[in-house]
C-alpha cells in the first residue's frame, strides 16, 4: 500500500504546477482500514451509503483482498445495538468484568502499572475446588487477552490469578495466556506465573487507552476515585475553626460547607460546636452550600 501511494505522488508530483497539493492525509476511515483490516477480519460492515462508496473506493485500490468482505448493513436496528458494541464499550471501561462462570475480573489501570484480579465469585465448581479455580482462570486469561487489546493497555501488566496448588494447573492456565495473546497486534513479553499466582508482562504502547478516549477525569475527586467521608472532612474543619477563632476578634463566625458536612455540624458534631462557642465566646452561623465539593468549607470571622 505504501509503496503504491509513494508511486502515485511521484506520478503527481511531475505532472502537478506548483503550487498543488500532491498528497493528503488518510481520512479516518481510510486509516482503520491501513491500521486494522488483515487476514483476520471477516467482515467490513457500514451503515452508511457515503462511507461505504468510501470504503469500496479505498479497497479497490489498496486492499484487493478484502474486496469481498465489505457489506452494507440495512437493518432498523441502530448497527451498535445490533452486534452489542454499546454494551463493549461499558465493559471496556469498567473496573470489574464478569465471567460467564460468575467470577471476575477486575481491571485497575494507574500511571505506573495495569493491575488485573481474578475471583471466582459465585462459581463453585462441580467436583473440587481446583477444579473451580482452574476453570475459572482459564476463563479468565481469555477475557483477560480480549481487554488488553480493547482498552489497549501498555506498559507494565501484573495478573493476580487466583492461587493453584497444582504445577500442572499453573503452567496449563500459562500456556493458554501464552496462545491468547498471539492474537495481539502489539508486542507482548510474559513471564511464568510466580508461586504467588501473579503474572508480569509487559505489552507496547500503540496509541491512548480506551478510558482516556471515551471519558475525562472526574473534575469531583480529580481522578483519585476518593473523597473524604463527611465526617472526616467535619473534623477537618472544626481543627480550622479553632485556628480561626482563636485569632477572630469578630463575635460571630460564619462557616459554609456542603450540606453533609454542615448536618454532620448541626447533628453530630453539635456538642463540640456548642462547646467552642461557649469556650471562646463566639456565636457560629452554619450554612449549607449545595454547590460546594464534599471537602470543601469556608469560615468567616466577620460579618457580611
Amino acid at each position: 500500500m505504501l509503496v503504491k501511494i509513494w508511486k502515485d505522488l511521484l506520478r503527481k508530483s511531475s505532472k502537478a504546477k506548483a503550487p498543488a497539493m500532491i498528497y493528503k492525509d488518510l481520512t479516518f476511515i481510510q486509516r482503520v482500514l491501513r491500521d486494522i483490516t488483515d487476514e483476520d477480519v471477516d467482515a467490513i460492515i457500514v451503515d452508511s451509503k457515503g462511507v461505504y462508496h468510501q470504503v469500496e473506493k479505498f479497497i479497490n485500490k489498496y486492499l484487493l483482498s478484502m474486496k469481498s468482505k465489505v457489506r452494507q448493513y440495512s437493518e432498523d436496528t441502530p448497527i451498535f445495538e445490533h452486534y452489542g458494541i454499546e454494551l463493549e464499550i461499558e465493559r471496556g471501561i469498567n473496573n470489574k468484568i464478569y465471567l460467564k462462570s460468575g467470577g471476575s475480573i477486575n481491571v485497575d489501570q494507574t500511571e505506573a502499572l495495569v493491575s488485573i484480579d481474578v475471583n471466582t465469585g459465585k462459581y463453585v465448581g462441580k467436583k473440587t475446588l481446583e477444579e473451580t479455580i482452574l476453570k475459572t482462570n482459564l476463563e479468565a486469561v481469555k477475557e483477560i487477552s480480549y481487554q488488553l487489546r480493547l482498552r489497549n493497555c501498555g506498559g507494565i501488566i501484573i495478573i493476580d490469578f487466583i492461587d493453584m496448588d497444582k504445577e500442572e494447573h499453573r503452567d496449563t492456565v500459562y500456556q493458554a495466556l501464552l496462545e491468547v495473546l498471539k492474537k495481539d497486534r502489539a508486542k507482548t513479553n510474559v513471564l511464568p506465573i510466580s508461586g504467588l499466582g501473579l503474572v508480569e508482562m509487559t505489552r507496547k504502547r500503540t496509541r491512548e487507552t480506551l478510558t482516556r478516549i471515551l471519558c475525562n477525569t472526574c473534575p469531583y475527586c480529580e481522578g483519585t476515585g476518593r473523597v473524604k467521608s463527611p465526617i472526616t472532612v467535619c473534623y477537618d474543619l472544626i481543627r480550622e475553626l479553632i485556628k480561626v477563632v482563636k485569632k477572630a476578634k469578630s463575635q460571630k463566625i460564619y462557616v459554609y460547607a456542603h450540606p453533609e458536612v454542615s448536618a454532620q455540624l448541626c447533628g453530630k458534631e453539635l456538642d463540640i460546636i456548642e462547646t467552642l462557642e461557649e469556650q471562646y465566646s463566639k456565636n457560629f452561623v452554619i450554612r449549607a452550600e449545595n454547590s460546594y465539593h464534599i471537602e470543601q468549607y469556608e469560615i468567616y470571622a466577620h460579618e457580611f
